[in-house]
């Protein structure tokens, strides 16, 4: 894994590929108000970096992170379309 550099601010960080083991994943579930649509939600990361020399005000190290997410939708029957039609 090669290492990449990125600007923050006026501070230049070299990019360092680090590897990922998944602990755990779990949903967060949400309602849709209105129609009471029920949202289920799972991010899952699929890349991490390590900013050299870069730290948070609280002291922890700095991490670039690209991620996406499942998404699952369980509608009330009255609004889904009836499949095959």
């Amino acid at each position: 894994m090669a290492k990449r550099t990125r600007r923050i601010g006026k501070a230049q960080s070299k990019l360092t590929p680090k590897a990922v083991k998944t602990i755990r994943e779990e949903w967060s579930e949400y309602i849709l108000e209105e129609d009471k649509t029920k949202l289920r939600v799972r991010p899952v990361i699929a890349d991490v970096k390590r900013m050299e020399g870069q730290w948070g005000t609280d002291g922890q190290p700095l991490y670039q992170v690209v991620f996406g997410a499942f998404l699952q939708v369980e509608a009330p029957a009255r609004l889904k379309r009836p499949i095959g039609k």
